[in-house]
C-alpha cells in the first residue's frame, strides 16, 4: 500500500484498487497496461537474477525505461536515470516502497520473509535456521551475496562464482541416510554407506563444460535422534530387496524417486556393490560383472530427483550418469546441459518440495 492504494495478486496477475488488471508477470519481464493497451517491458538481469536494465519495443528499435545499479547487498545507487516504475529489482524481487512516517520502507518481498538491504538483515527468523546453525537466523546469504542467492527467504542456494576466470555453478546437496530394511545396520555401517554416497555425488556432479564449469558440495550423514532429518535434507532410504514402495515384489529395481521430493529409495541389494576402476566396466559405475552399485544408484536417482530424465534418444549421451544401469553406455557423469536444466528447474520452483 502506498498513498492509500492497494494491489491484489493472483498468480502472475496483479490488479489495481478497482480490481482492473494492472500488469502481468512474465519470465522475461512485465506486460503492463498503458493507455488501455498492453505492451511488453523486458528485464535484463545478471547471473544473480538482479534486474539491471528494462526496455520496451519502439517500432524497429527499443526505448530504455529503467537503469539500476546496486551495492553488493541490494541497496540501490541513487540517482539512477531513467528511474522507471518497475519494482522487481534485487534478485528479481518486488521492492515494497510503502511509506511510514514519511520514510519509504524499501524492503524486498522474498515470499517467506522481507529483506531490508539497508540493514543487510531479514525482519523475521529463517524457517530453515536449523540448517545454518553457525549463522544468525537474520543474516542474508551468509554475508556473501556475490556467491549466494536466497530464492524465497528460506534456504540459501549456491549460484555461481568465478574460479580461475571460468564461470562455475556450485551445486549444494545435503542429506541423511535412513535404514528401513530388516537388516538393522549399525550407525557405523550406515556412515560408511553415507560416505560412499557423498563421494559419488561429488564426483558425478562436478565437471567442466564448453561454457561453464560445475562443482558439487555434498554432506551426507546418518539420521539419528540427535541428528534428525531436516526439511532441507535429501533422504536416502534403504529398503529390503523388492520392498520399495510402489514397486513391491519387483526384485530388479535398484532405486527410485519421485522428482522434486528429495526422497531417494535404494535397494539393500546394491549396498555392498562397489564400482570397478579397471576392465570393461571401468568408468561405468558398475561392478566387474556389470551389476549396479550403491554409488551409481544413489547419484542416478538424485539426478532424477533434480528433474533429469534418461537421455533421449538412447545413445545420445554416451557414458552419462542418467543412462540406465543396464545400458551399455552407462556412465558416472552429468554434462553441462543437464546442469543448466537443473538450474532452470530450481528457478522454476520444481525442486526441494
Amino acid at each position: 500500500m502506498k498513498d492509500n492504494t492497494y494491489q491484489y495478486y493472483a498468480g502472475n496477475m496483479v490488479y489495481k484498487n478497482d480490481k482492473s488488471l494492472n500488469y502481468m508477470l512474465l519470465d522475461e519481464g512485465l506486460k503492463p497496461k498503458i493507455s488501455s493497451v498492453y505492451s511488453y517491458e523486458y528485464h535484463l538481469k545478471n547471473h544473480l537474477g538482479i534486474m539491471r536494465v528494462t526496455f520496451q519495443p519502439n517500432g524497429n528499435s527499443t526505448t530504455t525505461t529503467q537503469l539500476a545499479e546496486y551495492y553488493p547487498f541490494g541497496s540501490s545507487y541513487l540517482p539512477v536515470s531513467p528511474a522507471g516504475t518497475n519494482k522487481y529489482l534485487h534478485n528479481g524481487k518486488e521492492k515494497q516502497d510503502d511509506v511510514l512516517n514519511g520514510v519509504n520502507l524499501d524492503w524486498y518481498d522474498y515470499g517467506a520473509r522481507f529483506y531490508d538491504p539497508s540493514l543487510v538483515r531479514w525482519h523475521s527468523l529463517d524457517p530453515l535456521a536449523e540448517k545454518y546453525r553457525r549463522w544468525s537466523p537474520y543474516n542474508y546469504c551468509m554475508d556473501n551475496p556475490i556467491r549466494f542467492i536466497d530464492p524465497d527467504g528460506r534456504e540459501i542456494k549456491i549460484n555461481r562464482e568465478i574460479i580461475n576466470g571460468r564461470t562455475t555453478i556450485i551445486i549444494d546437496f545435503t542429506g541423511k541416510i535412513i535404514d528401513k530394511s530388516s537388516a538393522g545396520y549399525s550407525t557405523d555401517k550406515l556412515q560408511g554407506y553415507a560416505t560412499r554416497i557423498e563421494s559419488s555425488i561429488s564426483n558425478s556432479f562436478t565437471g567442466k563444460g564448453k561454457k561453464i564449469d560445475f562443482k558439487a558440495t555434498v554432506s551426507i550423514t546418518v539420521a539419528t535422534d540427535k541428528n534428525p532429518l531436516s526439511s532441507s535434507d535429501h533422504a536416502f532410504i534403504i529398503y529390503d530387496r523388492g520392498k520399495m514402495p510402489g514397486v513391491e515384489g519387483n526384485n530388479s529395481i535398484l532405486g527410485g524417486t519421485i522428482k522434486g521430493t528429495k526422497e531417494i529409495m535404494i535397494s539393500s541389494d546394491v549396498l555392498d556393490n562397489k564400482p570397478v576402476t579397471e576392465g570393461s566396466f571401468a568408468n561405468t559405475g558398475k561392478t566387474e560383472n556389470g551389476a549396479g552399485t550403491l554409488e551409481r544408484t544413489a547419484a542416478h536417482e538424485l539426478g532424477h530427483d533434480a528433474m533429469l530424465d534418461h537421455p533421449d534418444p538412447p545413445g545420445s549421451s554416451p557414458q552419462n550418469l542418467m543412462n540406465q544401469t543396464q545400458d551399455s553406455d552407462a556412465g558416472t557423469k552429468i554434462n553441462e546441459g543437464q546442469v543448466l536444466q537443473m538450474g532452470k528447474a530450481c528457478i522454476d520452483d520444481k525442486l526441494n518440495k
